[in-house]
């Protein structure tokens, strides 16, 4: 099933990707990747939830990965399908945006920086 999901995924992200319009910026691609790593993780949690048991998921590197890919992706989803309409209403709210995004970003780099110790 996760297989078939992937398969499927990078079809319709190949698809996508050539059908877009590159004279402006599109999200919709940017929108299913995120949503799609988003998925990936969340299985990972259940997954891990699943076999608690067998270690602490916190002291792993891959929880803290994981948490910087779901954190980044999910919120980076929702900022790359609103693009369009955020950059139509105003440069103010443009700025904000990517404010937002660069917030994110660190974030996640931060996550990672903590994954990279516990190895």
């Amino acid at each position: 099933m996760l297989a078939a999901y992937a398969v499927s995924s990078i079809i319709i992200l190949l698809i996508m990707i050539l059908l877009e319009d590159t004279s402006f910026f599109n999200g919709l691609s940017y929108t299913f990747t995120g949503f799609t790593i988003c998925v990936f993780c969340v299985i990972f949690y259940l997954r891990s939830l699943a076999n608690l048991d067998e270690e602490n998921l916190i002291k792993t590197c891959r929880f803290w990965a994981v948490s910087a890919f779901i954190i980044y992706y999910s919120i980076s989803f929702f900022i790359f399908m609103y693009y369009k309409i955020f950059t139509k209403l105003s440069m103010e709210n443009f700025q904000v945006l990517w404010g937002i995004h660069n917030f994110v970003l660190f974030l996640s780099c931060f996550l990672l920086i903590i994954a990279s110790k516990h190895r």
